[in-house]
């Protein structure tokens, strides 16, 4: 688990864990089947600069 990972709970209680980068506007990156938060890591870093990622593990 990454400093930046952190659990939250859906509307419906489902607990989630997500990693947070980044300030700004929220952006959620959704991987693909058989994906995983990696997936996004070249992407992130050059968005992290404008916005806030939201990006489920």
């Amino acid at each position: 688990m990454n400093s930046n990972d952190e659990e939250i709970r859906s509307a419906d209680g489902t607990r989630l864990l997500v990693r947070r980068a980044g300030a700004g506007d929220p952006v959620v990156l959704l991987h693909g089947s058989g994906g995983g938060l990696q997936s996004w890591a070249s992407v992130a870093a050059r968005l992290a600069g404008s916005y806030e990622l939201w990006m489920p593990a």
